[in-house]
């Protein structure tokens, strides 16, 4: 597959990921005499501000015919030719312009030959121009155009489709077991804490016991007509009370204990 000029501007924009980098840059006011630059890259910088300037080619023919890129150099600190790897070589540009080659396999940035910094009267119109027309949400970056976007959309969507119709069913079955695992974790959260206030419950009214021992006191507990407090007051009650039947025969047999 041919490389594109968006193809280059990308890799050019995850080069200057720290700096702000924008497509398709115009020096001025639409009109007469107004360049429009392929890529520019301002640095943030207070102590060295850097505006770089890219010029794309990705045909021979193209950079043969068209030379005006050397009328950019008043409105860069640097400027560069972005190519192809292979495509241009650094013998075939002046000393003023640098050259970077994008390569399509692995999609990096090189660079093959440094441009000079040079001091230059920073242009308010562009900048001006970059912060009216490139500061907007629906901008297309990187394409030259919105014919090249929708091209470009059109592919992107396709191949998204085939990824989604080859992956799509394993990943909706994966969502669906980590949806269920999850909604059983939250039932089981909920089923604790519904059993730790029936522990309390059961503590406030002394129902204990173990697996179906519980079971049973429960039931006993809930078929009760009165409440638990007068089963323990009749037990302590028919406990005392044969303490003292025990004393009293005592006392019967052994008058003279006492």
């Amino acid at each position: 597959m041919p490389v594109t000029s968006s193809d280059i501007k990308k890799a050019l924009s995850i080069r200057h990921g720290m700096d702000f980098f924008t497509t398709e840059c115009m020096s001025g006011p639409s009109g007469r005499g107004t360049y429009r630059f392929d890529a520019v890259a301002i640095s943030k910088s207070w102590a060295k501000p850097t505006i770089t300037g890219y010029e794309v080619k990705v045909s021979r023919s193209d950079f043969k015919a068209d030379n005006k890129f050397y009328a950019y150099l008043p409105y860069f600190h640097e400027l560069y030719i972005a190519c192809p790897k292979g495509m241009i070589s650094r013998e075939e540009l002046p000393e003023s312009i640098g050259l970077v080659w994008y390569n399509p396999e692995t999609g990096e940035i090189r660079a093959k030959k440094r441009a000079p910094y040079r001091d230059i009267e920073i242009s308010v119109e562009m900048l001006l121009h970059i912060f009216y027309s490139h500061m907007q949400s629906d901008r297309t970056p990187f394409c030259a155009n919105r014919a090249e976007y929708v091209k470009q959309y059109i592919e992107s969507k396709r191949s998204n489709h085939d990824i989604g119709r080859k992956l799509g069913s394993k990943l909706a079955i994966q969502l669906q077991e980590q949806q269920r695992m999850l909604d059983r974790y939250k039932r089981s959260g909920k089923d604790l804490e519904l059993l730790d206030s029936i522990v309390k419950v059961l503590d406030k009214y002394q129902i204990y016991g173990f697996g179906d021992s519980l079971s049973e006191e429960l039931d006993k507990a809930l078929s009760r007509g009165y409440p638990r407090e007068i089963d323990l007051i009749r037990n302590q009650l028919s406990h005392t009370v044969e303490q003292l039947n025990r004393i009293c025969d005592k006392k019967e047999r052994e008058p003279w204990a006492l």
